[in-house]
């Protein structure tokens, strides 16, 4: 993944862009040229589209779909949505999923890769991790689950599990939830159009939303795959402490999911 903070930065079609705790403005190419992004909202005159990625929904694959599209649209990603930046544009697509799953495919998106894999396996593309918070994180959590059940436990691997979801570091996705984005906008976002792209049903939600968007126009189709291959078993302790951690983020989800175009997610919590 590359991370970039130059003012303007000429993207490839296709090529994925993280610019970290930042709005971008992608435009679509001209004349064959490549994609070109400059940091802060586009115009009003140039789309009156904004895209909030949230880490680990499959922002990424939708973020390439607009792209292939040929739309402009404003992207916000690991960086809170103001109230005062929702009047910037009249459509909002936010990418969501599940808390808890998503959590889950953060943790392990972060994960040091295992001294012991097969010999063709590909290690994901993912920043090097050099938070001390996330590397003693991960001396003290091999699983998912055990990280969960840790939630509510009075020791510093406990204290450790609660300061990540309380107070991530900058590339940690997991505790960068829903409500990290949205909990100052949400209020704003009640006068705008509001669609949803949600994880389980991506391919179908970002067809829904070409058709919504512009009728008129060819939208790229989605090829999305979810490959991870990480153990999911989460005890009922683990799911119960999640519950509680991340109710924020819940809460959030369901009233965006009763104001949004496309109502609500078929997708259900451990």
């Amino acid at each position: 993944m590359m991370i970039c903070s130059a003012p303007a930065i000429l993207l490839a079609a296709l090529w994925p862009v993280f610019v970290e705790g930042t709005v971008l403005c992608y435009r679509p190419p001209r004349n064959g040229t490549q994609h070109h992004a400059a940091t802060g909202f586009c115009a009003p005159s140039v789309t009156d589209l904004a895209y909030v990625h949230v880490g680990k929904t499959g922002g990424t694959t939708v973020r390439n779909a607009l792209l292939e599209s040929g739309l402009a649209f404003s992207e916000i990603h690991v960086s809170p949505v103001a109230a005062t930046m929702v009047s910037r544009a009249a459509k909002w697509l936010v990418a969501v999923r599940d808390p808890i799953a998503r959590a889950a495919s953060a943790f392990y998106w972060r994960q040091p890769p295992r001294r012991l894999r097969r010999a063709h396996h590909v290690p994901p593309r993912r920043p090097a991790i050099s938070d001390a918070a996330e590397i003693d994180l991960y001396r003290c959590f091999a699983t998912f689950d055990a990280f969960a059940r840790a939630l509510d436990d009075d020791s510093p691997c406990g204290a450790r599990a609660r300061a990540v979801l309380d107070d991530p570091p900058p590339s940690c996705h997991l505790g960068l939830g829903l409500a990290s984005y949205l909990r100052g906008a949400l209020g704003a976002l009640e006068t705008r159009d509001v669609f949803l792209a949600r994880t389980p049903s991506l391919r179908r939600d970002v067809a829904a939303f070409g058709a919504w968007y512009d009728a008129t126009r060819t939208f790229a189709r989605l090829h999305h795959e979810n490959n991870q291959a990480y153990n999911k078993t989460l005890s009922v302790e683990g799911a119960s402490n999640l519950r509680r951690a991340l109710a924020e983020d819940y809460a959030l989800l369901a009233r965006l999911e009763g104001m949004a175009v496309n109502g609500a997610s078929e997708e259900r919590p451990p």
